[in-house]
């Protein structure tokens, strides 16, 4: 199957996973390492391959050797780079993340698949001034899906372009597909409307968030847009008590990780 470019690539993985679940990492790696030299390869192995080396115990993190040259047999090498790039990029390893970039930046901001995982590669390890030039062409390429219309939005905020996100998330939300998928950018959105004094677009805004599995961060983000909506919504006279109510709520998420161990974003929200 490595060694027939047209079988389905699906096949290859349920292949692959099963033999790395059965025992057979060592047999696994020596299969896909020979498929690599054979000029019939298919391109998933390149992939495959980039992960045996990133997920084993014994990987140094350091920069994997061949990859580049790998890279000049087109597709194989290039699904080993995307590999990569998703891997570093959630282990938040910048070093690699930033070094990969230097070598394959070129053709990976040409490549409709490439730029997008560059993309939550910068996003995952925080380098958002980076992150919002490399998708600066953003209105060039096609209507953004929900991850990466996030990552723009994380990369304008992340540089302080606060005005310039507010817009984009205004626009992404006013089309007719902006359905739950979204959430993180309707988050935002009623923040930023109550930040203004706009109270009653920000509590319409928040009252269809549904903050289900969400990870810690955005439930704190979540807890700070709701205490200052129910402060601008609470009588001249209860005010205090609903800011006291509200900051409890939100020192209970800190409880778990301070706000001064917190992501940048976050901070500055907070």
């Amino acid at each position: 199957v490595c060694a027939s470019p047209g079988e389905d690539e699906r096949l290859l993985e349920e292949m692959a996973d099963s033999l790395s679940n059965s025992g057979y990492k060592q047999e696994l790696t020596g299969v896909l390492r020979e498929a690599l030299a054979s000029p019939t390869v298919h391109p998933q192995v390149g992939a495959l391959w980039m992960r045996r080396i990133v997920n084993r115990r014994s990987w140094n993190r350091r920069y994997p050797e061949g990859m580049d040259e790998l890279c000049r047999r087109g597709e194989v090498g290039y699904r080993a780079v995307f590999e990569f790039l998703e891997v570093a990029g959630a282990k938040r390893k910048g070093r690699l993340v930033r070094r990969a970039l230097r070598r394959h930046g070129k053709w990976l901001h040409a490549h409709p698949i490439g730029w997008g995982l560059a993309a939550r590669a910068l996003m995952n390890i925080r380098s958002y001034r980076k992150l919002a030039r490399w998708m600066a062409d953003w209105q060039k390429r096609p209507e953004l899906e929900p991850s990466l219309a996030y990552c723009l939005a994380v990369a304008l905020r992340g540089s302080r372009r606060e005005h310039e996100a507010r817009e984009y998330i205004r626009s992404v939300l006013a089309k007719p597909n902006a359905d739950k998928s979204f959430s993180a950018l309707k988050l935002w959105h009623a923040m930023e409307e109550a930040l203004a004094g706009n109270t009653q677009t920000a509590a319409e805004a928040f009252q269809d968030l549904k903050p289900a599995d969400w990870e810690d961060d955005f439930l704190c983000r979540y807890y700070l847009a709701r205490g200052v909506i129910r402060v601008q919504e609470a009588p001249a006279g209860h005010r205090r008590e609903a800011f006291e109510a509200a900051c409890d709520r939100v020192e209970q998420r800190f409880r778990k990780l301070p706000v001064y161990r917190r992501e940048m974003l976050l901070r500055r929200e907070y």
